[in-house]
């Protein structure tokens, strides 16, 4: 039970803070639940219930984090013309736009609509909240006040998803078939929002009419001119390319390979990663504050590829989980010591300017990934069904990010190594004979381009994964044994057609396998070779679609069958609520006898003659498999 005391201390440092301080805290709280609750299954409304394809869920998802990342260039510098109040109204609304139509269009340039509107909205917002901390904060209080911030960012991440999930087990409703209902919950949260400016928010300082919103932009070229620092930025999108698929594919794998069981959502599955900031992140971050930012970037971005290839690497889902958990550790471990990196080697006239632009590897990494990880699951995971070698290829951007920051700490930040590693302390693994020697500065380096081959040819070597395409989120289908369907015997002519029908009564029919079965007749003489008879059938479903076998011949003297598989499980015709092809109704079929080869005489010359062949008897049949109903475990 809590004292008096410790309440009593705690109201003492909540009054430290301002009102300001603890309105826009509550605006970050409500925009990040919002904001993460529809993250946590937009991958799924995309992909499964709008049925893009993977390829195009990744590129929308892309254009979406390009905006989040990007319009905060201007948005700073716009809230500071026209006023902070002013425009957090204007991204609020367009907030509200883009998560009310999310729930209300399918259609594709509506959905691309709703992105740009969700996108413009959010990059406002984004740098609102930190820039009015820092106006509305004591300097003493100000590292305190972000420590705030950051946990606001994380309760929000954590709590909404959570209750969400809870939603979806309670069986309220099913938050990822019924997507919009998220969306819906989001539009809520922000009409919140935007009630809480209108009527409680000021401005923490005054507009500057004079302010030229597009003069970040001209300094933006003034920062690219530093080489050293660009070169730190682009190595560093790696690790964000990586992480992006958090957000993106992580829900479809989890959903599509059955790794966890059916009661754990994507909104747990969403929770885990602010759950373990929020858990462990204030005694992790006192354990490794006195070491070196960079070699902790390198530890955390070498802990973050490890637990992604445990999430990627097998189906279990233990190590799923666990993966999860020591990859946000790494994502903890690397981001704030980035930041704090920056800061250090940035010129002591242009650090502003230089955090400033600290978020471009992330809005690069971002892009890039969702748009590249949509191709790559669409072929690797869905088509190849190889989930392990489209993980294994994420981890390896993440390896090549590691060689990178090894690289750059030989070459390109020695000039700075002194004046950090008086503060802080450097990590470093000793290997006997080998970390005094030339090759030992390299040798992580090499180490990590020896590990990507390895790690793509052990996942290409873990073989496939079924992919599976229910809808049904409660159950899934498997093909049963084959069962034998009826027979039918007849005799065409040269150059005619046999056609008859019949009604089937089965559903689910998951493969159907047809057969047309004929042998020659015999020589007519010891003087006659019976030349080869040529087949062919077709079969008309009940959906209206055609299949057509191969033209074949036989060999003389031999049976031969024409084998023609029809698999239902990828046909276009669903049952939606069964998930099942419908087989039952008229299947109609023809048989073909193209040509009949006649009895050629081989005999001596002038003591015989060719005999016609007129036609030929055939068997036709087939066999079939069902999909069979079973529960997720």
């Amino acid at each position: 039970m809590i004292s008096e005391e410790k309440i009593g201390h705690l109201r003492s440092f909540i009054r430290q803070f301002s009102r300001k301080f603890w309105i826009v805290n509550t605006l970050e709280l409500l925009e990040r639940g919002a904001y993460y609750g529809t993250m946590a299954v937009l991958a799924i409304h995309l992909y499964d219930n709008l049925e893009y394809s993977a390829a195009v869920t990744g590129i929308l998802i892309s254009i979406l984090m390009a905006l989040l990342y990007f319009v905060p260039l201007v948005a700073a510098a716009l809230a500071e013309k026209i006023g902070y109040k002013i425009t957090l109204i204007g991204a609020f609304i367009f907030m509200v736009a883009g998560y009310l139509s999310f729930g209300l269009f399918r259609e594709i340039y509506l959905v691309l609509l709703s992105i740009i509107f969700l996108g413009i909205g959010a990059g406002t917002f984004k740098p609102m909240v930190s820039a009015t901390i820092a106006h509305v904060t004591e300097e003493r209080l100000r590292n305190a006040g972000y420590s705030i911030y950051y946990w606001m960012i994380n309760l929000g991440a954590f709590v909404v998803p959570l209750t969400i999930g809870l939603f979806k087990s309670a069986n309220f409703f099913d938050p990822e078939k019924n997507s919009e209902l998220v969306f819906f919950i989001s539009t809520a949260l922000i009409t919140l929002n935007l009630l809480i400016t209108i009527f409680k928010f000021e401005d923490p300082i005054k507009p500057n009419p004079e302010k030229e919103v597009f003069a970040s932009l001209k300094v933006l070229v003034t920062v690219l001119e530093d080489v050293k620092f660009v070169s730190l930025l682009m190595i560093y999108a790696g690790f964000w390319f990586m992480f992006s698929m958090n957000h993106s594919f992580l829900p479809l794998y989890m959903k599509h390979f059955h790794v966890m069981p059916n009661w754990f959502s994507v909104f747990y599955l969403a929770i885990i990663n602010p759950g373990t900031i929020i858990t462990v992140g204030f005694g992790l971050s006192k354990v490794v504050e006195k070491y070196h930012s960079l070699h902790l970037m390198i530890t955390g971005i070498s802990l973050f590829v490890f637990g992604l290839l445990m999430v990627g690497l097998t189906t279990n889902s233990f190590l799923f989980v666990s993966g999860i958990v020591i990859f946000s550790i790494g994502e903890f471990i690397t981001h704030p010591n980035f930041i704090s990196y920056v800061s250090k080697i940035a010129p002591k006239d242009k650090v502003a300017i230089y955090m400033g632009y600290a978020f471009i590897p992330t809005g690069i990494g971002y892009t890039l990934g969702a748009a590249t990880g949509g191709v790559l699951f669409g072929y690797l995971a869905e088509t190849l069904e190889r989930p392990k070698l489209f993980w294994a290829s994420v981890a390896s951007v993440g390896l090549l990010t590691v060689i990178g920051l090894v690289l750059y700490d030989i070459y390109i930040a020695g000039a700075k190594k002194k004046e950090v590693y008086d503060k802080e302390i450097p990590i470093s693994f000793k290997i006997p004979y080998i970390s005094d020697s030339k090759l030992g500065k390299h040798f992580p380096a090499l180490v990590t381009v020896v590990l990507i081959p390895l790690v793509l040819a052990g996942a290409y070597a873990g073989g496939t994964n079924t992919y599976y395409h229910e809808e049904d989120s409660e159950v899934y289908y498997i093909e049963t044994h084959w069962f034998e369907g009826n027979e039918y015997s007849d005799y065409t002519e040269e150059g005619e057609s046999t056609s008859w029908s019949e009604v089937w009564e089965e559903k689910g029919v998951a493969r159907i396998e047809f057969s047309l079965s004929w042998r020659d007749e015999d020589d007519a003489s010891a003087n006659h070779e019976n030349q080869p008879d040529r087949f062919n059938f077709s079969v008309e479903t009940p959906w209206g679609e055609v299949f057509y076998s191969e033209t074949e011949a036989n060999k003389h003297g031999e049976e031969h069958t024409i084998i023609l598989i029809v698999n239902l499980s990828q046909s276009e015709v669903k049952n939606k609520d069964t998930n099942k092809a419908e087989t039952s109704g008229e299947f109609k079929y023809k048989v073909t006898c193209v040509e009949a080869g006649n009895q050629r005489y081989t005999g001596p010359p002038f003591l015989g003659q060719d005999q016609e062949d007129n036609g030929n008897k055939w068997t036709f049949s087939f066999r079939y498999t069902l999909w069979e109903k079973h529960e997720k475990s």
